[in-house]
C-alpha cells in the first residue's frame, strides 16, 4: 500500500524538525500503541521485517551480557520513524485493502474451485462459504488478510505440472510465485543432513513441488480474467 504523498510529507517534515530519526521516536512509539490497539493485543515490539524477529528469538539468551561487554555476535533489528511513519498512515487504510484483497480472493474461488487438479486451502474455501473440515471455523477468532492466494497443481490431475503451468502464466504475462520452493532443506548446506532427505519431509517436499501463489493486491482488476482464463483453460 501506499499512503498519500501529502499526508507522508507531513510527517517527514516532523521527523526532520525533531531531528529523531533513528529508533524509539515518538512515530515508533505511536505505531506500536496504534498497532496494539488494532490488534487488541496488550502490547506490540516493532522490528523492520519478520524475519528480525525470529533471529532475535534465538538469540535471547545471547549477545550483550551487560552494556558495555558483547558475548556473541548480535543483530539491529530497529525500525526508523521514517518508516513508523510510513506505517501508521497505511494503518488508515489497511482495512479497505484488505476487503479489496477478499474481493479478489473471491474472484479466484469461485472461478477455480472446481477445476480438477487445482486445489486451495481449506480456510479459504471456507471464507467464501464452501465448507471445509480442515478450516478454522466459526468462533476461532482467525480473521483472513488475504495476503498470499497460493493454489496447488495436482500434475496427474491437471494435465501439467506446477512448473509447465508456472510458465504458461509467464508467458502471458502473469507472473506468480513459487513460495517456498525449492525447500531450504535441498540447500548446500542442509541437504547432506539425514533430516532433510524429502522421505522426512513428504508432505513439505509435495506443497514445494505443486504451489503457486497467484498475484493479490488491493488495486488489481483486469488482470485477474487473464490468470483465471490461463489455469482454466492452460491444461486443453
Amino acid at each position: 500500500m501506499l499512503p498519500d504523498l501529502e499526508e507522508l510529507h507531513g510527517l517527514l517534515k516532523e521527523i526532520w524538525a525533531s531531528k529523531w530519526v533513528t529508533n524509539m521516536g515518538q512515530f515508533h512509539k505511536q505505531l506500536e500503541r496504534s498497532l496494539a490497539e488494532y490488534l487488541k493485543v496488550p502490547y506490540i515490539s516493532l522490528f523492520t521485517n519478520g524475519t528480525l524477529p525470529l533471529l532475535t528469538a534465538l538469540q535471547a539468551l545471547l549477545g550483550f551480557e551487560d552494556d558495555v561487554t558483547v558475548v556473541a555476535p548480535g543483530i539491529n533489528s530497529k525500525m526508523d520513524e521514517v518508516r513508523c511513519a510510513y506505517g501508521l498512515l497505511n494503518l488508515k487504510q489497511v482495512d479497505a485493502a484488505i476487503e479489496a484483497r477478499r474481493k479478489v480472493a473471491s474472484k479466484y474461488v469461485e472461478a477455480l474451485k472446481d477445476v480438477r487438479g487445482i486445489r486451495m486451502f481449506p480456510y479459504m474455501l471456507d471464507s467464501f462459504g464452501y465448507q471445509s473440515p480442515l478450516s478454522p471455523g466459526e468462533g476461532s477468532g482467525v480473521r483472513l488478510n488475504y495476503s498470499y492466494f497460493p493454489i496447488f497443481v495436482n500434475a496427474k490431475e491437471y494435465g501439467m505440472t506446477r512448473d509447465a503451468l508456472y510458465f504458461k502464466l509467464q508467458a502471458a504475462g502473469v507472473y506468480g510465485r513459487r513460495y517456498f520452493y525449492p525447500l531450504i532443506s535441498t540447500f548446500s548446506t542442509y541437504r547432506s543432513l539425514p533430516s532433510a532427505a524429502p522421505t522426512n519431509l513428504p508432505v513439505a517436499t509435495r506443497i514445494a513441488d505443486e504451489v503457486i501463489c497467484l498475484p493479490m493486491h488491493h488495486a488489481q482488476n483486469e488482470d485477474i480474467e487473464r490468470v483465471i482464463r490461463v489455469i482454466r483453460h492452460g491444461n486443453v
